[in-house]
């Protein structure tokens, strides 16, 4: 399997341009429209964040990628893997009402959250090439990684968008 390319930005933004507009420009430049979604299932894989935690991409940047698989004709989903720590995350229940509380829904993102690796975490299921995967997150299509990206610089925390596509095997 080839190495995927990351594509990320910052969040400034000439007047006159949104960060929304920004974001759909850098997943055109990743390649977003080359891939074959066509009536394919596409895992747009996430993090919806922890409960009173603000290191998240907001939703309305989830729906901009949810919104371009749609224009290709690809069934979109996000999805999130649960955490091996206590916290709101720790089943699919709780980060599931995590992912609410924290504004992401199907009116917000424009797409159904599915979490990756089942009720208790324990769902996987084996690819081809020997790896194991979240069985919810084996989309027949796609995989996109969308996250936030940390930079420290000079004490100062600058969050930046990271856009990674790959098909899937």
């Amino acid at each position: 399997m080839e190495k995927s390319t990351v594509y990320f930005t910052d969040f400034r933004c000439p007047v006159g341009t949104s960060q929304l507009d920004k974001l759909k420009k850098l997943c055109v430049a990743a390649g977003i429209k080359d891939i074959d979604m066509d009536g394919k299932f596409v895992a747009i894989k996430m993090h919806f964040g922890e409960l009173g935690n603000m290191a998240f991409l907001r939703p309305n940047y989830a729906k901009v990628v949810a919104d371009l698989c749609k224009e290709q004709g690809g069934m979109p989903f996000l999805t999130d893997c649960n955490t091996l720590y206590p916290g709101s995350r720790k089943n699919a229940l709780e980060h599931l009402d995590c992912a609410n509380l924290n504004g992401f829904n199907t009116t917000t993102t424009g797409c159904q959250i599915i979490i990756g690796d089942g009720l208790r975490g324990t769902d996987e299921v084996d690819c081809a090439d020997e790896r194991a995967v979240h069985s919810g997150s084996a989309a027949d299509a796609a995989g996109i990684l969308f996250h936030q990206g940390a930079r420290h610089a000079r004490g100062t925390e600058q969050r930046r968008a990271v856009c990674s596509l790959c098909k899937a095997a």
